[in-house]
């Protein structure tokens, strides 16, 4: 008995360190973060990837007139001479490279097909970053089809549930729902499961 209760006690010990040292950044007492800004709706039917991008830079360069915009980042990566600006979709990966094209090659981000913890999202808007992230429309039998990039913006905790606020490019709102509802799309019938985030400093 005495020695299954050291391992329990030992077992909560070590989860509370990671907890501490996961939401390190944040201080106690800390219930919200907001980065809100004079975002920009998407210019075209399919450019949330572009425009989310250029809304992420936006905030990072607050203060400065961005001398790029999702325009540029479209013509960069998917125009052509007969078709500088497509309307077409792009990937968590496309919006990677826009965020860094907008930003003149300034910032650097990593962009990933997987979605991040709470914990991590709050870390990295209390931080002053944006986040870049994709939700997907799922078939019944679980095959991804489609999807809609967003900016997460805020998150704040209350009456013990996680919250997350993101600007959507294409309703040119901010929405707020639970993490959960988010990442499970019971709030906009879309799943989180892409992530793109300013890149982090090796330790």
């Amino acid at each position: 008995m005495k020695k299954r209760t050291a391992f329990t006690l030992m077992v909560l010990l070590i989860l509370n360190i990671l907890n501490v040292s996961i939401l390190a950044a944040i201080p106690p007492g800390c219930t919200s973060t907001d980065l809100n800004a004079s975002y920009v709706a998407q210019a075209k039917d399919n450019w949330c990837w572009a425009a989310s991008a250029e809304n992420a830079i936006i905030w990072e360069n607050t203060g400065s007139t961005l001398t790029r915009t999702q325009y540029d980042a479209v013509w960069y990566l998917k125009g052509s001479p007969w078709n500088p600006h497509p309307d077409i979709a792009g990937s968590i990966y496309d919006s990677q490279k826009a965020a860094e094209y907008i930003s003149s090659n300034t910032i650097a981000y990593t962009a990933s097909e997987t979605k991040e913890s709470y914990s991590f999202l709050c870390e990295e808007i209390f931080e002053s970053h944006p986040v870049i992230v994709g939700a997907g429309y799922y078939t019944s039998s679980g095959i991804r089809n489609g999807g809609h990039a967003t900016l997460i913006t805020g998150w704040s905790t209350a009456s013990g549930k996680n919250y997350l606020t993101y600007f959507d490019s294409a309703t040119n709102t901010y929405e707020t729902c639970t993490y959960n509802a988010f990442c499970d799309g019971t709030y906009n019938n879309r799943k989180y499961d892409q992530t793109c985030h300013v890149t982090k400093p090796t330790k």
